[in-house]
């Protein structure tokens, strides 16, 4: 497929209307040193070492200047393209973004060449490649190729992806929810403490086990299901478990009421993790599937507790694994909480809370370990976890210091032009492609690399200047 004439036609006509010419008398008006260079040159001889100096600083000079409008005539085209590309509602093709990437480049290399070719008329110079250094058009020609390549690619990608209809999600359309979850539970689970014997030392969790369990957490939590019963199950949680995040801590009656409800949500979520992981499983002596059955019947059809979890003698309890008492813990406060209304302190509430998460934490970890079926899910990363990992990254680059070397112009430079694609993809990044990961990941790293490039040059510029002044 090619760009409809139509559309390419609209570009350039466009482009055309505003587009600005390289006047050399104006750039004298501005530069007195280059009006001086210029008229040395039309004073003197031209093989004279005055004269020749003159045409090497006039030429650099215009060069310069040149290459900055050179730079603002590339981000007007491209601007004008997808302007006009989302004026006319016209999705680009793969192939589309080649082409109008080449077209971007036909009109740099033009006007290139018209601009080195009257910066040579007028100096009468012509820089040797070999003591020349460096050539500023030359590097803005081999700078503009490689942004307006990935470029064209990245945001005919996310048009692309864009109209695809998506579905809703209940934690927010930019994932803040599934990564308050992720962080909360690697930041607050690295030990586990056992809830009937504070004198026993804390269990240290391998991360990487954490970081798998709440993989899999995150993927039963908000998996789509169609089964009525456990469809509302990831709206549910997302509410109390930020509800529980949030809640006043001034308010023990919230607090309690928020681990209560966080002790309803162990039954809902083993339920979910049967129907997608052992749809058909079943209760013993029965036809009856595995994920229809209460809370008792799931610890046993799921093996998760080695302990019989309805004894409530505490010394027993004492003596139990960490992860045994925590189930029960959490299995103890579920069933109080629907039956009982105790007066509990802040520290009771917390404690209720922290076994009711840990419990889903650690039946994760136990699934794990005898379900291989969960291994697709613990062991790779989807494509929308890692887009997660990237939108943080970008926020973490600095706008001032981009925002200080802005061109005298509205058009989006580099730095921009990023931000507003990673503010894009956050409202689609459940479906975004490898490709705009790879791109935006790549991009973000050329940019940093940049920013330390000019900090290691103004390092050894201050340097020098230390240097110079010390002798």
């Amino acid at each position: 497929m090619s760009i409809p004439l139509a559309i390419l036609g609209e570009i350039q006509e466009r482009y055309k209307s505003i587009s600005q010419h390289f006047s050399i008398p104006d750039e004298r008006k501005l530069d007195k040193a280059l009006d001086w260079h210029l008229g040395s040159i039309t004073r003197l001889d031209i093989k004279t070492d005055p004269a020749d100096r003159s045409a090497t600083e006039a030429y650099r000079k215009l060069e310069e200047r040149a290459t900055k409008l050179l730079m603002i005539e590339f981000r007007k085209f491209e601007q004008i393209a997808w302007d006009v590309f989302q004026e006319n509602f016209h999705i680009p093709s793969p192939e589309e973004d080649e082409q109008l990437s080449e077209t971007i480049m036909v009109m740099v290399r033009q006007l290139c060449s018209e601009l080195s070719s009257a910066i040579t008329d007028v100096t009468k110079y012509e820089p040797d490649d070999q003591y020349w250094r460096p050539f500023p058009l030359r590097e803005a020609h081999d700078k503009i190729k490689q942004e307006a390549t990935t470029y064209a690619v990245m945001r005919g990608e996310l048009l692309r992806l864009e109209s695809v209809e998506v579905k809703p999600n209940p934690f927010g359309r930019s994932g803040s929810q599934r990564a308050q979850i992720e962080n909360f539970f690697l930041h607050h689970f690295s030990h586990l403490q056992h809830p009937f014997d504070a004198q026993r030392d804390a269990k240290r969790l391998d991360p990487n086990l954490i970081e798998q369990s709440v993989r899999l957490l995150t993927y039963v939590v908000f998996k789509d299901e169609e089964e009525p019963r456990l469809r509302g199950f990831e709206r549910k949680f997302v509410a109390t478990f930020t509800h529980y995040l949030f809640c006043s801590r001034l308010s023990v009656g919230s607090v309690a009421s928020v681990a209560e409800q966080l002790c309803n949500l162990l039954e809902p979520f083993l339920k979910k993790y049967a129907l997608v992981f052992c749809p058909k499983q079943t209760l013993p002596l029965s036809r009856e599937p595995l994920w229809h059955a209460h809370l008792d019947q799931l610890f046993q059809g799921l093996n998760i507790c080695n302990a019989d979890w309805k004894k409530s003698d505490q010394l027993y309890w004492r003596e139990q694994a960490i992860e045994d008492a925590i189930l029960r813990e959490a299995y103890k406060g579920r069933n109080i909480g629907s039956h009982e209304a105790h007066m509990m302190t802040l520290y009771d509430a917390e404690k209720v809370a922290h076994s009711a998460l840990g419990a889903i934490l650690i039946s994760c970890l136990k699934f794990i370990a005898s379900n291989p079926e969960t291994e697709p899910v613990v062991v790779g990363r989807s494509i929308a976890d890692q887009m997660l990992d990237v939108f943080p990254l970008i926020e973490e680059i600095d706008p001032e210091f981009y925002f200080s070397r802005r061109s005298q112009t509205e058009l989006p430079e580099r730095f921009d032009k990023l931000y507003e694609v990673s503010n894009r993809a956050k409202a689609i990044w459940p479906i975004c492609s490898s490709r705009l990961h790879e791109l935006m990941y790549s991009e973000y790293l050329f940019l940093r690399n940049e920013r330390a490039e000019v900090d290691r040059e103004s390092y050894l510029q201050a340097y020098l200047e230390d240097l110079a002044a010390d002798h």
